[in-house]
């Protein structure tokens, strides 16, 4: 309760928060814990710069019908339970939906510059559209999801590790963020967000790690106006929660851009920040094939 924020309102105990972290870190290093830290272990890697991209509004429909039902639902009294978390995957997905176009055009641009890169994205909609675009442009690229066995991740990884042809990985953010080197690109685009940072954290490191020469650059594709902006304040305020508890030392990311304001924003990212304990891997692969209605597509690699 002491370190939880714990406090009981109407459901019951909430240990949601986070308090008195200072107190913890000294007890958790006194007692218990001995951590050894990416920065202090690898204190010769090169450096990682995050910078948050806002994706043009003219290519943004933040206006989506869809979008702004599904926004209208979880603001209201008594949505809870299965139709809660139902209804907050789909605003998610929706978001990836509305990012389409955008996304594609920050692609575009990256091809034109002749960068070589990993993309990660969640949601298979998002992730068929940017592989439509590289073969519509005869790139060669690699794909790894969830769909893919260890033993073609390693053939794919070599490919893109070796062959100077292969500009651009085109990976799943839950699928693709542990297990596989990829230190041949020192640029990683986020097409969309995850609730969890240490998901996101592991998906840079496929590039920041052991065997990368230059430093990394991260580029966050934000769109307003949709769960974005109120996913994007969320993995900071996880971040420094982990940071202050002397979990992580991974440095903090600027909201400035994308903050959540208001009651309905901040209703809608405590829902967000309750997923990983309502929500498993199972649970969350399920529900989102459940969403997006479509069969697997047959993936290709160039």
């Amino acid at each position: 309760v002491r370190y939880c924020e714990g406090k009981h309102d109407k459901f019951g105990w909430n240990f949601n928060g986070s308090s008195h972290l200072e107190e913890l870190k000294i007890i958790l290093d006194e007692m218990v814990m001995i951590r050894r830290l990416k920065c202090n272990v690898l204190e010769q890697l090169p450096a990682k710069i995050r910078q948050v991209i806002t994706l043009s509004p003219e290519l943004i429909d933040s206006k989506n019908k869809t979008l702004k039902a599904f926004e209208k639902k979880l603001v209201e009294v008594g949505v809870k339970g299965t139709e809660r978390r139902s209804t907050l995957l789909a605003y998610f997905s929706e978001t990836g939906r509305v990012k389409i176009r955008a996304i594609c055009e920050h692609v575009e641009q990256l091809l034109e510059q002749g960068r070589k890169f990993l993309l990660f994205a969640h949601h298979r909609e998002v992730l068929d559209a940017v592989c439509d675009l590289l073969e519509n442009s005869k790139t060669y690229y690699i794909r790894i999801d969830g769909s893919v066995s260890s033993e073609d991740r390693k053939s794919v990884c070599d490919q893109f590790q070796e062959e100077e042809k292969f500009r651009v990985a085109v990976l799943s953010i839950t699928a693709a963020n542990t297990g596989v080197t990829l230190t041949a690109a020192q640029l990683v685009v986020f097409a969309e967000l995850f609730w969890n940072p240490g998901e996101l954290i592991q998906a840079e490191d496929r590039a920041h790690r052991i065997g990368q020469k230059g430093s990394v650059l991260v580029h966050y594709l934000l769109a307003k106006r949709t769960a974005d902006d109120q996913l994007w304040p969320l993995v900071q305020s996880k971040l420094n929660v982990l940071n202050q508890a002397g979990l992580s030392k991974d440095s903090e990311i600027n909201v400035s851009n994308v903050t959540a304001q208001g009651k309905s924003q901040t209703t809608i990212m405590s829902f967000f920040s309750q997923m990983d304990d309502d929500v498993d891997d199972n649970d969350l692969a399920n529900l989102m094939d459940e969403l997006e209605g479509v069969p697997e597509k047959k993936k290709k690699y160039m």
